[in-house]
C-alpha cells in the first residue's frame, strides 16, 4: 500500500497529465536531457517534504510538501515557445485550482509563483522556454515515513 506521500505525488501526476495538451511528455523525476527534441515536456520532481507539524491523540503528522514542476518547450520561435510555456503553466494551475484535493489524495494543493527562464540553445539546436512551477501539497500521515 503506498504512503500518503506517494498518493499525493500520484494525484498531482494524474492531474497534470490530464491538464496538458496531447503530445506533451509528462514524467516524474526524470533527469534525462531533452536537448534537440522539439516539443513540450513536464517533469514533476518530488521535492522536499520538509518537517511535519505533529498532532497528538491520535498521533498524526501534518505535511506541507513542496514539489517542483519543470516545464520546457523546445523548437518553434522564441515568442511561440514562450506562449506555449505560458499555456502549460496556466493549464496546470487551472487543474490544481479546479481540484484542490487532487482526486482526494491531499487535503489541499496550491501552485506558487512560476520562475521562468529562456535557456540558450545547445549547439545547432533550438532555444528552450523553461519554467519551474512550485506546488504545495498538504496532507497528513500516521507516521514520519509519510
Amino acid at each position: 500500500m503506498p504512503s500518503n506521500r506517494e498518493k499525493a505525488l500520484q494525484g498531482l501526476f494524474a492531474i497534470v497529465r490530464t491538464a496538458v495538451p496531447a503530445g506533451t511528455i509528462v514524467r516524474r523525476n526524470d533527469t534525462g536531457n531533452n536537448a534537440g527534441k522539439p516539443g513540450a515536456y513536464v517533469d514533476i520532481r518530488d521535492g522536499d517534504m520538509g518537517e511535519p507539524e505533529n498532532g497528538l491523540s491520535p498521533e498524526r503528522y501534518f505535511w506541507r510538501h513542496e514539489v517542483e514542476i519543470f516545464i520546457g518547450v523546445e523548437g518553434n520561435t522564441g515568442p511561440t515557445r514562450a506562449s506555449l510555456r505560458d499555456g502549460l503553466i496556466m493549464a496546470i494551475d487551472a487543474a490544481v485550482v479546479a481540484d484542490r484535493t487532487l482526486g482526494n489524495q491531499v487535503q489541499y494543493a496550491e501552485t506558487g509563483t512560476p520562475r521562468v527562464e529562456d535557456v540558450a540553445p545547445p549547439e545547432g539546436g533550438a532555444g528552450i522556454a523553461a519554467a519551474v512551477l512550485p506546488v504545495i501539497l498538504e496532507y497528513e500521515s500516521a507516521t514520519m515515513a509519510g
